[in-house]
């Protein structure tokens, strides 16, 4: 999932019916010695995964229509949820097993009602409600439908996940989200703001040794070859850090004093910011500067001027 704090909401999980599944051990890695995990993935993805962890194996591989109708149980949350068909899935995105969170996700809402028209899921599966959320007047957004997801397609007139405006749709009750909303009846994590939660809820799993990080370019793109660009984590790769609360707060401050033509450009810059961890600097062999803290010869810091 790429919104760790949205597993409280899930519902299901979607698998490919046509898709080509891989249950693969995961090895530890060096600045997690302890992590050692089983993960379900679309083939697909077991390339990206032996580009970022130490060692690999695949333990199995399964058919889609083999998970279909299975249970599955959430990490964090215990709850046992059903796994059921989608044709729409992308196994190029992430591992290819998708969390569905329908209450904060137009496009999980609108699949989980055509699933239950067409008998792939339980017509008594309910959305799970876990965000509230204010608006900029600090006055609680009040639900009038199943789901803040239900009220943003009413909004729009959006009964059709192809529809035009369903991206507009989605980032704004993303948006509204991010600045205006926080965790409800989830426990020890109830109260956690939404811009907050994405962090913390990501900690919560790591340490618990149910979840890990898979890196993703921020854009597809394709090498030469015509093959997909993945990630790859690099031993001893050195990076810019824009994650130090020191670098943000000057970051914030500096922001604020700026004026933005146009306007409107200045909230995602700020958003931007508040996400932005680590940049990789650095590369083994071509053009770039010689990074003085490196001992390794040859390792350059890309210029940034």
């Amino acid at each position: 999932t790429l919104r760790p704090d949205a597993i409280f909401g899930t519902t299901n999980l979607w698998a490919h019916p046509d898709g080509q599944y891989a249950r693969v051990r995961l090895r530890p890695i060096e600045d997690q010695p302890t992590f050692a995990q089983v993960w379900v993935v679309d083939a697909a993805a077991v390339c990206k995964l032996e580009a970022q962890f130490d060692a690999v194996e695949v333990i199995s591989r399964h058919a889609g229509r083999e998970l279909i109708g299975r249970n599955a149980k959430t990490p964090l949350t215990g709850r046992v949820v059903p796994i059921a068909a989608a044709s729409f899935l992308d196994p190029r995105h992430g591992t290819g097993l998708v969390y569905s969170s329908p209450g904060g996700s137009p496009h999980d809402f609108l699949a989980l009602k055509e699933a239950q028209r067409e008998g792939r899921l339980p017509a008594e599966l309910r959305v799970i409600n876990t965000v509230e959320i204010k608006d900029k007047r600090r006055q609680l957004v009040p639900i009038v439908g199943e789901c803040y997801a239900a009220d943003k397609l009413a909004k729009y007139g959006i009964t059709d996940p192809s529809d035009a405006r369903m991206e507009e749709c989605k980032q704004e009750l993303y948006k509204e989200e991010h600045y205006g909303g926080v965790l409800v009846q989830v426990g020890e994590h109830s109260g956690i703001p939404i811009k907050q939660a994405k962090e913390k809820i990501h900690a919560a799993l790591v340490a618990e040794q149910r979840g890990g990080v898979l890196y993703e370019p921020s854009r597809r793109a394709e090498t030469r070859a015509a093959q997909p660009v993945i990630v790859a984590r690099l031993q001893g790769q050195w990076f810019l850090n824009y994650g130090g609360a020191d670098a943000k707060a000057k970051a914030m401050a500096l922001l604020d004093g700026m004026e933005y033509l146009p306007s409107q450009h200045k909230g995602p810059q700020k958003g931007a910011l508040e996400w932005v961890q680590r940049r990789p600097c650095a590369r083994r062999r071509g053009i770039g500067t010689p990074l003085p803290q490196d001992p390794v010869a040859g390792r350059a810091a890309v210029r940034l001027d």
